[in-house]
C-alpha cells in the first residue's frame, strides 16, 4: 500500500497562525510607508506654494496678502492669487479676482452664483493627502476645502486678526522679502490644519467673507503659546495634520519643515513673527 503523507491539523493551526503573525508586523510597517509617501506628497505640495509666492513676489514686488479686496473684511486669499503660478491660470482668470467681490457663500443668493460654483473646483495642490476631508468645506461657507493656512504671525501683539499682523500674512498685506528681518529660514509663510470635524475644520483657498473667526481663520491663523492653539491643540482653528507629531510649514525661503507639536511655546510664537530680533531656537 502507498502511504499518503499531510499536514496534521495542529500542524496547520500552527503555519496559519505563523501567517497571521507575520501579516500582524507587515501591515504597521505597510500603513507607515504609505503614511510617509503622503507625508512626502504633502512637503511637494507646500513647496509649491513657497515657490508660487516667491513667483508672485517677483511679480507684484511682494507676498500676497492673506486676503484682500473690498469691504474691508472680506476679500480674495492668497490661494487665489498665486493661482497663476501652481498651474491654475484657467480658474484665476474666470474668477478674475481684481474685479469681482468674494462671494458671501454658495449656497445663498443668486449674485454671483457662478463664482460660487468656481470657488467650490477641487485643487489637489491645496490638500494633504493624509487629509479623508470633503471636498467642499461645509465649515467654511461651502467652499472649495484647502489643508493650508497662511501665518498672520503671533499673538503675543494680542491683535486682532483682522489687524496687521507681525508676521507676513494678513489682511490686506504687502510683505516684501526686505520686511523679514529674522530671516527667510527662520520665519513661517503657510502652514497645515486638518479636516476632522473633532475638533478642526480645515480651511478654504477662496477668500474672507466675514470680520468674524470662522471667516478670516478660513485662510489665515496666529501662533498662540496656550495649550489649545498649540500644534493639533482642541481648537478649530489651530495649525493640525494628520501627520504624526506635528504638521508641516513653508517659511520664508521656500524651504518645507515638520515642525512638532512639542515646540517650545516662546518658538512656536517667535517662529511666525518676521522681525522680533530675537534669535530662534530650534523647533
Amino acid at each position: 500500500m502507498r502511504t499518503r503523507h499531510a499536514f496534521t491539523l495542529v500542524e496547520l493551526l500552527v503555519v496559519i497562525a505563523i501567517i497571521g503573525v507575520l501579516i500582524a508586523l507587515l501591515l504597521p510597517a505597510v500603513q507607515q510607508a504609505r503614511e510617509a509617501a503622503r507625508r512626502m506628497t504633502c512637503t511637494n505640495h507646500l513647496k509649491q506654494i513657497g515657490l508660487a509666492m516667491h513667483n508672485y513676489h517677483d511679480t507684484h514686488l511682494s507676498f500676497p496678502p492673506a486676503f484682500g479686496g473690498q469691504p474691508v473684511y472680506r476679500g480674495w486669499g492668497w490661494g487665489v492669487f498665486i493661482m497663476p503660478f501652481v498651474e491654475q491660470t484657467a480658474l484665476h482668470d474666470a474668477i478674475d479676482p481684481n474685479e469681482n467681490i468674494f462671494p458671501t457663500s454658495v449656497t445663498s443668493g443668486s449674485t454671483g452664483g457662478d463664482l460660487r460654483i468656481l470657488m467650490q473646483t477641487p485643487i489637489t495642490g491645496y490638500r494633504c493627502p493624509s487629509d479623508i476631508g470633503p471636498d467642499i468645506n461645509t465649515n467654511r461657507g461651502s467652499f472649495g476645502t484647502s489643508n493650508y493656512v497662511g501665518v498672520w504671525g503671533s499673538s503675543s501683539t494680542g491683535g486682532h486678526h483682522t489687524d496687521p499682523g507681525n508676521g507676513v500674512l494678513y489682511n490686506g498685506s504687502k510683505t516684501k522679502f526686505r520686511d523679514v528681518t529674522d530671516g527667510t529660514t527662520n520665519v513661517l509663510l503657510v502652514g497645515e490644519r486638518a479636516y476632522n470635524n473633532k475638533p478642526h475644520k480645515g480651511a478654504i483657498y477662496g477668500g474672507v467673507n466675514s470680520d468674524v473667526s470662522a471667516g478670516w481663520a478660513s485662510v489665515m491663523w496666529a501662533t498662540y503659546d496656550s495649550a489649545a492653539m498649540r500644534l493639533n491643540g482642541t481648537e478649530a482653528w489651530a495649525y493640525s495634520s494628520h501627520h504624526p507629531g506635528g504638521a508641516q510649514f513653508v517659511f520664508c525661503d521656500g524651504s518645507v519643515h515638520f515642525v512638532s507639536e512639542t515646540v517650545n511655546g516662546t518658538t512656536w510664537q517667535l517662529l511666525a513673527e518676521r522681525g522680533s530680533g530675537i534669535v530662534k531656537s530650534d523647533y
